[in-house]
Formats: structure tokens, C-alpha cells, sequence
């Protein structure tokens, strides 16, 4: 839980980045922050760990095809605004456009005559792992920070994480959340791997103009 924690003058909060394409249900916010009420850092790790539940339980629900309004609803009744986060912003229409698993479907099916299995199987797991780490967002809200968040959640997620034991019962908030020493980190040379497979995806898109270059 080390990742979501910040003391605080003797007391701990739990601290969470909200992805970029779910911040319009949090009036704009960039983080969601609370007190824990409590210095004990093993009752605060208690109390993190049913924030990080909670909040990805709100995530998972906000990218689903649920109606806005619900959405909304849900935000409100499981996530309120506290008085000193809480930033009273419009909120936005909706984009609309393809998602990320339907520019991968359309690019995997075009370059499957010219790929090996071995190739398809690797692009497929490499791009997957975009919608792990971000989400299944809409291709009209990447931007250049959301590169950017992909490539700092690429260089916190061991390679291997879904072979070995240590990490197959952990769910990916928990392995971003685990101290560096405690895990098992990528080459600079396998992170850029995986950008270059969804930069060469991108690319395919603004070709046909499914998307445009991150703004």
C-alpha cells in the first residue's frame, strides 16, 4: 500500500492518481485524497487497502457501458467530494469515437497476413497491457500525459508479473503500489518495447483516421 500513502502532519491519507479519462466524474480533480484519521501505519495499511478496493471497483464501473448518469450517481454515493478537493468544473459531453480494444482489434486484423503467431500473440499482449494499466478509454482523450502515465505504470509492472507466484494473487493497483526493492523491475529496453508497439498502433490509426496524434 506504500504507493497510496502520505503522512501528513502525523496523520496518513490515502493519495490516488484518477486516470485521465475518468477525471470529468471527479469534477475535473487530478487525485482523490482522504484522511485516514490515524497515525498507526498498520491501521492506516488497513484502512488504504479498502480505499484501493473500493477505488478500483469505482474505475472498473466508470468504464463500463453503464448510462452517464448512473455513473454519476455512483461517483457521488461511493466516492463524495470532500470540501477540499472538490472542484466545481462543468462536466464535459462525452467523446465519443472508438476505444482502445477497437483500434487493437482493427490493427491485429490488418497486420495478421503479414504477422507470425508468435508476433500476433506478443502485439496483443503488449497493447492489452495499455488498457491494464489505463484503461479501455476513447481514443479522442489520449494525450501526451497519458503516454506518459502509460510509460511510469510500464516501468513499475515486472515483466513477468502474470508467470510468477509472487504477483498472480496481486491485482495490478497492489504491484504498482509495491516498493521497487520488493519487485522484479523491466528493462528500460522492455518499456520501450511496449510504446513503440502501441506508438506504431497509434500511427495506424491517425492513418485512417480512426484517431489523431495525442493533442
Amino acid at each position: 500500500m506504500q504507493g497510496f500513502l502520505l503522512l501528513r502532519s502525523k496523520t496518513w491519507n490515502f493519495r490516488r492518481k484518477i486516470p485521465t479519462e475518468l477525471r470529468p466524474y471527479f469534477n475535473g480533480n487530478r487525485e482523490i485524497w482522504r484522511s485516514l484519521g490515524t497515525s498507526e501505519k498498520k491501521v492506516a495499511n488497513e484502512a488504504c487497502r479498502e480505499w484501493v478496493t473500493k477505488t478500483d471497483r469505482v474505475f472498473s464501473f466508470l468504464r463500463s457501458s453503464a448510462k452517464e448518469d448512473f455513473k454519476l450517481e455512483y461517483v457521488k454515493s461511493e466516492i463524495p467530494p470532500s470540501a477540499s478537493s472538490f472542484v466545481p468544473v462543468p462536466f464535459p459531453t462525452v467523446d465519443v469515437g472508438l476505444r482502445v480494444s477497437e483500434l487493437i482489434e482493427k490493427f491485429v486484423n490488418f497486420k495478421r497476413p503479414d504477422w507470425s503467431l508468435k508476433s500476433q500473440q506478443e502485439n496483443e499482449y503488449s497493447l492489452g497491457l495499455f488498457i491494464v494499466l489505463c484503461g479501455d478509454m476513447r481514443l479522442s482523450a489520449i494525450d501526451y500525459e497519458t503516454i506518459e502515465d502509460y510509460r511510469k505504470n510500464l516501468s513499475q509492472i515486472p515483466a513477468n508479473h502474470t508467470r510468477l507466484k509472487k504477483y498472480k494473487t496481486k491485482s495490478v493497483a497492489e504491484i504498482l503500489a509495491m516498493p521497487e526493492a520488493e519487485k522484479d523491475m523491466p528493462k528500460a529496453d522492455s518499456v520501450n518495447k511496449h510504446l513503440g508497439f502501441f506508438s506504431t498502433m497509434l500511427k495506424f490509426g491517425v492513418q485512417r483516421r480512426y484517431c489523431y496524434v495525442p493533442r
